[in-house]
């Protein structure tokens, strides 16, 4: 199955819900556990008409960073962050 990287980077394809949400793109980042609220990452880009972030320098962005869960220490939210970026990078290739 090809990856569905969404807005923020993150890989619809490998996640256990596509089923039920169709990954960000296609549910026009309403996804499920929003609870039928627009991700702000997600229209954060719209409102740029970008698909999605990779133009964007994410470490920088209010928008993005501010999406931290706060379940996760500082150095967890920093390693999710990296590896959205790289599938972000690896979208763009």
């Amino acid at each position: 199955m090809e990856k569905m990287i969404a807005a923020c980077g993150a890989d619809c394809s490998a996640c256990d819900s596509l089923p039920q949400c169709g990954g960000c793109s296609k549910a026009e980042g309403k996804v499920f556990y929003r609870g039928g609220a627009v991700c702000p990452i997600y229209d954060c880009a719209s409102k740029k008409n970008r698909q999605d972030c990779s133009e964007c320098s994410i470490k920088d962005c209010s928008t993005y960073m501010g999406q931290k869960d706060p379940r996760m220490t500082d150095e967890q939210f920093e390693n999710w962050v990296d590896v959205k970026i790289a599938n972000l990078k690896k979208k763009s290739v």
